[in-house]
């Protein structure tokens, strides 16, 4: 019994001892707006510009442009240009945007369907204004339109208005959001994601109606976002419905869905033990009764004369009970592990692989780190979010948002490895390549970088992004040590706390 114990404790070091990998895309650009072939009348010297890449039929379009965020305004300039080797940059039009509708700023002519169109946003006001997200520019067939963009480009999808939402086109930081608007009945669904508060649920290959079992209580808003072949994003908005009833079955459906590994193996392990608990039992009650029976002379035990025949077969006997019993405890040890391997795995420590070069000098492409989970599993015990400290570094999900995207992530990683830089409440200004934090210990501004303990392995970005963002309570603002090849904040705005799965120590 006691090799038993030993050999189920070995194997439960062993196998604690053994993590599980993921990749961890740290950057994956592969395409620059600079290797497209611009021409040079489309720039406006020092005005930001923003670039976008579509493939559009033959037709003329209706123009839209505007910004990322609710309350702006700003004049901007909108150009067109066929991405081949001899067209020229053409004016569509100059507007004043804003970030609460839609604003028609020219028509553009695609007469050339064998090459894409490249639009171009410039605009004088936007360096020292513009947050942490793209501005967007809509292309609508002015002979056969989808929708009339006012504050929103609405389509009707089964008797359901839903939201047109352009997505980036290239994963660079300059990246335009465009779209051209396509009718639902003629596209192909490639995805749907389903979203209740802004968090990501659960995903399908088709639209179907919200399953409510993900949901805690009446008015929560929910989001689906249909992601079609085309490229075009459309959102159908929801709320849950006055009366909603949660249940006991509900939260339990919540819980494997969130954890299905450690479900299953808890699941497993209480089956297992409950099988090793009734088979010992079986094995007591045979070996009790045989017992009883010789003990009130229902049966004879004819000792004679013992050879070595019966010593043998006694034995054998023996034997075969012995191998029974340690089948049954490597069982159940084994399920033990199995739990226990997954629950540290989600709940303690994981092991990660970096995918990428955009924290580079002080972590490497290929090399793995160890991600503490104890934080965050604490946060959520106590009912809230974690929030990290200054300059920790953390492995954060990727949430592709409702009106937002990920540029440069490669979309089958759901993760990435980034440094926080800013915090929640915090204003994030990024000009000329520096980063300044403001907040009520230094109402002045302060750069975050300078005598960091990062400093010395972090490399300058030197021709970065203009943000002026102010975040959240549950915002921070993540950044790559190797800027020049990070994809991060500066262009894709805050991530939620919510997204947060470890800290690397």
């Amino acid at each position: 019994m006691m090799k038993n114990i030993r050999l189920v404790l070995t194997s439960l070091t062993l196998a604690l001892c053994t993590g599980i990998y993921m990749h961890v895309p740290a950057s994956a650009i592969t395409v620059d707006s600079s290797q497209l072939n611009l021409d040079t009348s489309c720039s406006t010297g020092s005005d930001a510009s923003f670039t976008g890449l579509l493939q559009v039929p033959a037709d003329t379009y209706n123009v839209y442009a505007r910004l990322p965020t609710s309350g702006q305004t700003a004049m901007m300039s909108v150009f067109g240009q066929v991405s081949d080797d001899t067209s020229s940059c053409l004016s569509i039009g100059t507007v004043q945007a804003t970030g609460d509708t839609w604003s028609l700023v020219g028509t553009w002519n695609a007469a050339n369907t064998d090459s894409s169109t490249i639009v171009q946003l410039t605009s004088p006001t936007l360096n020292s204004t513009l947050g942490a997200n793209r501005p967007a520019v809509m292309l609508v067939s002015s002979t056969h339109p989808t929708c009339q963009p006012t504050t929103e480009c609405t389509v009707t999808i089964n008797g359901e208005q839903g939201f047109v939402r352009p997505i980036g086109t290239l994963p660079n930081e300059d990246s335009l959001h465009i779209v051209r608007p396509i009718d639902p009945s003629q596209d192909t669904i490639s995805k749907v994601t389903y979203y209740v508060d802004g968090e990501p649920a659960y995903t399908t290959s088709k639209l179907l109606p919200f399953d409510l079992r993900y949901v805690t209580v009446s008015n929560q808003s929910l989001a689906r976002v249909i992601d079609y072949s085309s490229g075009q994003r459309i959102v159908l908005n929801e709320t849950v419905p006055d009366g909603f009833n949660d249940n006991f079955f509900n939260f339990l459906f919540r819980i494997y869905q969130s954890n299905p590994r450690l479900i299953l193996a808890v699941a497993g392990i209480i089956g297992l033990a409950i099988f090793g608990a009734i088979a010992l039992a079986i094995i007591r009650k045979i070996r009790r009764h045989h017992e009883w029976e010789l003990d009130h002379g229902f049966i004879q035990q004819n000792i004679g004369v013992v050879t070595n025949v019966d010593r043998q077969k006694a034995f054998s006997r023996d034997r075969q009970w012995m191998i029974i019993r340690t089948v049954i405890w490597i069982v159940i040890g084994l399920a033990i592990i199995m739990t226990l391997v997954v629950t540290v795995n989600t709940f303690i420590v994981k092991m990660y692989k970096v995918d990428g070069h955009s924290m580079e000098s002080t972590y490497h492409d290929t090399t793995e780190q160890l991600v503490n989970v104890v934080p965050v599993t604490l946060a959520h015990i106590a009912g809230r979010d974690y929030t990290p400290d200054r300059g920790q570094v953390v492995i954060v999900r990727q949430v592709f948002g409702v009106t937002d995207d990920v540029q440069a992530a490669d979309k089958e990683n759901q993760y990435l490895i980034k440094r926080v830089i800013g915090l929640p409440g915090e204003r994030v200004v990024v000009k000329d390549n520096a980063i300044t934090i403001y907040n009520a210990d230094h109402p002045q501004g302060f750069n975050p970088d300078t005598g960091s303990k990062w400093e010395k392995t972090m490399h300058v970005d030197t021709d970065g992004e203009a943000v002026d963002v102010t975040l959240a309570k549950d915002e921070i603002f993540i950044c790559g040590d190797n800027r020049p090849e990070s994809i991060d904040s500066r262009f894709n705005g805050p991530i939620l706390t919510k997204q947060i799965i470890g800290t690397v120590n």
